[in-house]
């Protein structure tokens, strides 16, 4: 029993670290968008 409530433990925050990794990599995709748009944006 304790063995498989460590694995569901573990299991939880690795998904939890996913989510957390892709929001992060998200942030920085629309983060880099929006800096590249603005530099268009001054150009022009």
């Amino acid at each position: 029993m304790a063995s498989t409530a460590l694995h569901k433990f573990f299991f939880f925050i690795l998904i939890k670290n996913k989510i957390i990794i892709l929001f992060i990599e998200r942030y920085f995709l629309v983060s880099r968008f929006l800096a590249h748009s603005l530099q268009i944006d001054h150009q022009s």
